[in-house]
């Protein structure tokens, strides 16, 4: 029987989107990105994360306070729809 309880996201909270891009298409999904989080009316900053072995993908982190479950829902959607990004976490 497991005892523990659920852990619940307590709002506002910081978040951190990873943003995994095609190479070539890198410069275009960090523009299109500041577009989403301004669109949404947040602050966010940008770091850089790696690139993958074969050069194919780079990552970056964006970092931002989300007010509620359904903002970080838009962002990841709209974040996932960017031309060149094989994935968003």
């Amino acid at each position: 029987m497991n005892n523990q309880k659920n852990a619940e996201i307590v709002y506002p909270h910081e978040w951190e989107f990873r943003i995994f891009a095609l190479d070539e298409f890198y410069n275009s999904v960090r523009n299109e990105s500041v577009n989403v989080f301004d669109s949404l009316g947040l602050e966010f900053f940008f770091r850089d994360g790696n690139t993958s072995t074969s050069g194919k993908y780079k990552v970056f982190v964006i970092e931002t306070t989300v007010p509620d479950r359904l903002t970080v829902d838009k962002a990841h959607a709209a974040l996932a729809s960017i031309q060149g990004v094989k994935m968003v976490m």
